[in-house]
């Protein structure tokens, strides 16, 4: 985790102090807009001598190049340098070794996942990444990060750098490719207003959408041209392949449940061929119903070929059409027919998984088709059915589909008691109910059961395993959510849904936000295209005080289709408003985003007042009294869990810290009872605005009822805080 892994040596000397307040100076610029001229280094310590001469090389011609040969330690040193040196520079370099391939963890890593990350908030503008190999290692199977594997590499033999590479910098340096690029980003980027994409989401989206799916999984870049200085180039692999949800053409809308079952069971078994990269349902299914280009879909998800298929159903007749495109030229390698009884559907997509697998000539490494061919999800056709219309239903959301969705899994259990899906699948909605405020006996309890269930049938099921972490996080066992989740990355590493779980669930609620943070990213590298994800390395930046970048990927989810009138905990708008001082813009935000019977009961005047009093102190009595009065009236009981913190955290901002702890200390209870409103939902306590809230000598008590002790003594304590002991003391 951030802050707490061995020390790594770092490529680059910030020779000046000047050099760190030009960073600090420029931190509010635009990325895209006013590139900076600095080049950031990053190696692993073992290389610091060839890293060097690249440095001095570089120097040589007068480029400017963040070089640090201190060691960094942990924390916040290394949050405010590197994370600040890593977003401001206008080039990142990471030097390529067998010793980064060596090591999975360490600094230089944490560095390569932030540039990862801001390759893509500049619009993938794939410039700004400059690989360097100082050794033969990517022909022996180096990992890195997904972008890396999509720009020109260089190979500088033990770091001599000659001026070919020098003059390409140069150039990638230069103010007419600056703007060039800058323009390109501004063209392609959508400006949208700001929305309300709230942080209450976190709870819906962690524990309401996981059953589809730690360690990120970075692909081995294909090795090109060995001149000395000049670039590799990098294609997407022939032997990947998107499978995108299959066109219902029934004419009954509610049955768009086969096509995307079929391209589903297509992935599950593709993903176990040996040398095929396939790209998890979520990352795929995010192009549903949007008509995009599909060189456009395998730039997104770096395949080399794109799966497209429609079915048709007539009694108990099924015909599925598939065809296979070349990701570069659109042509169709291969498309197929195929019409059969509904009861020979799994042979049916074995026989269209193997098709693909000849159509790409794939070696399978020795491996026999039956070999690779997965076990039927269920042993009973029409149980599998039940469980796709289940899931479906499942996915709407509502109070009324969800117990649908149990209706239909009891169903397929009927039929098929060994069913390990369906029992994940009713794992997820038992919770669902919990964490929408619907109301369901015994939610928790049996939700636990049917994860275990399902885990005891299909040891190595990821959405089990998964499935168990969400129940233990809403019973506040940290310590077993942990392992789940790493299981559940273990079994789905490349499943965005896994990386984005583990975020919300584990992480956020624990204050470690800044691995949140990354992991947030690495879903949404796997999935550009889905709004969830957005969604989420959105509020992950807001609650680490980015805001800058929080807004603009709320206003890229809007663009692609976030509802901006979600209910819920705080909208961004509202706390990115007051950390800027526009307390009047914050309060209209505030009160759009009132409940009805808060609105009712005055909340609108109400939040008149904490507003103007943020602005003017001389007005804090008045509106902590005032804000008292609407919580009493309303009766705490009574209060819905959004509104409950969001009341919390304005007592914080107020300075009111007694009648906050009054309304945290039931809702804590409530939480301990049944696991009402979310393990995920915890991570409000880490908030910027909740720093007085934590500082109180009341938190210790509140974060041991919690549970968080045990988890911060085996994996470290949250962000800016100190754990002597038992004891959290936080900054």
């Amino acid at each position: 985790m951030p802050g707490r892994l061995p020390v790594a040596r770092r490529c680059a000397e910030m020779s000046a102090p000047a050099s760190l307040s030009v960073a600090k100076k420029n931190y509010s610029r635009d990325p895209v807009t006013e590139p900076s001229k600095a080049l950031f280094l990053s190696y692993a310590s073992q290389d610091v001598g060839p890293a060097r001469l690249i440095c001095e090389a570089l120097r040589a011609a007068g480029i400017e190049v963040w070089f640090d040969q201190s060691e960094l330690r942990g924390g916040d040193v290394w949050d405010q340098k590197i994370r600040q040196q890593i977003k401001d520079c206008a080039l990142f370099v990471p030097v390529i070794s067998a010793n980064t391939a060596a090591r999975h963890e360490g600094y230089f890593r944490l560095e390569w996942d932030l540039a990862d990350q801001r390759t893509h908030m500049i619009a993938r503008n794939r410039a700004f990444i400059v690989p360097v190999c100082i050794d033969g290692t990517p022909d022996s199977g180096t990992d890195v990060p997904e972008s890396f594997a999509r720009v020109q590499w260089s190979r500088l033999p033990g770091g001599e750098t000659p001026p070919a590479f020098v003059e390409r910098i140069a150039r990638l340096l230069s103010p007419e490719t600056g703007r060039a690029a800058a323009h390109t980003a501004a063209v392609s980027r959508r400006r949208m207003p700001a929305i309300s994409l709230l942080i209450a989401a976190l709870a819906v989206i962690a524990l309401g959408n996981f059953a589809l799916d730690r360690f990120f999984l970075w692909k081995r870049p294909a090795v090109g041209a060995e001149i000395s200085g000049q670039p590799i180039i990098q294609d997407a692999p022939r032997t990947s392949i998107a499978v995108m949800p299959f066109a219902n053409l029934t004419g009954d809308v509610t049955k768009d449940y086969l096509g995307d079952g079929m391209a589903e069971e297509v992935i599950n078994t593709l993903t176990k061929i040996p040398g095929l990269q396939v790209p998890a349902r979520t990352s795929s299914f995010a192009y549903k119903a949007r008509n995009t280009d599909i060189r456009q879909i395998a730039r997104d998800l770096h395949v080399g070929a794109v799966l497209e298929g429609s079915v048709r159903s007539a009694g108990d007749r099924i015909r599925v059409t598939a065809q296979l495109i070349d990701a570069q030229t659109g042509l169709h390698l291969w498309s197929q027919t195929y019409d059969r009884k509904f009861t020979d559907l799994f042979r049916l997509q074995d026989d269209l998984a193997m098709a693909i697998v000849e159509a790409l000539q794939i070696n399978m490494s020795g491996a026999s088709p039956g070999s690779v061919i997965q076990t039927a999800p269920s042993r009973d056709v029409e149980a599998y059915n039940l469980y796709l219309q289940g899931f479906s239903a499942m996915l709407r959301g509502t109070e009324q589909s969800l117990h649908l969705a149990l209706d239909l899994y009891q169903q397929a259990l009927a039929r098929d008691p060994a069913f390990a899906r369906a029992y994940a699948a009713r794992s997820r909605a038992r919770l669902t109910f919990l964490v929408r405020g619907y109301p369901l006996a015994n939610a928790r309890d049996d939700a636990e059961r049917d994860a275990k269930r399902a885990l005891a049938l299909a040891p190595s099921l990821g959405v089990a395993h998964q499935a168990l972490g969400n129940v233990s996080a809403l019973q506040a066992n940290w310590l077993q959510a942990e392992v789940s989740y790493r299981a559940a990355l273990a079994a789905d590493p490349t499943n965005p849904d896994m990386h984005s779980g583990y975020a919300m669930v584990v992480l956020a609620p624990t204050g470690q936000l800044r691995h949140a943070d990354l992991e947030g990213n690495k879903a949404y590298l796997l999935a550009p295209a889905s709004v969830n994800h957005i969604g989420i390395v959105s509020l992950l930046s807001f609650f680490t005080g980015h805001d800058a970048d929080a807004l603009k990927f709320a206003n890229l989810a809007l663009a692609l289709g976030a509802p901006a009138n979600t209910g819920g905990l705080y909208q961004l708008d509202v706390l990115t408003a007051v950390r800027s001082s526009r307390y009047a813009e914050a309060e209209d935000h505030a009160i759009t985003a009132l409940s009805p019977a808060v609105r009712d009961a005055g909340g609108a005047e109400v939040m008149r007042r904490v507003f103007g009093a943020l602005g003017d102190s001389s007005q804090i009595p008045d509106a902590r009294q005032a804000l008292l009065n609407l919580v009493h009236g309303l009766g705490v009981s009574h209060i819905d869990p959004g509104s409950r913190r969001d009341f919390i955290v304005d007592f914080a901002m107020l300075g009111a810290l007694d009648p906050a702890y009054e309304l945290a200390n039931p809702y804590l209870d409530e939480f301990a009872r049944s696991g009402s409103g979310g393990g995920a939902a915890w991570s409000f306590l880490w908030l910027p605005e909740m720093r007085p809230f934590r500082k109180d000598p009341r938190f210790q008590e509140f974060v041991t009822r919690l549970n968080f002790i045990a988890y911060w003594k085996q994996y470290g304590p949250p962000d800016e805080c100190d754990l002597p002991g038992d004891k959290l003391t936080c900054h």
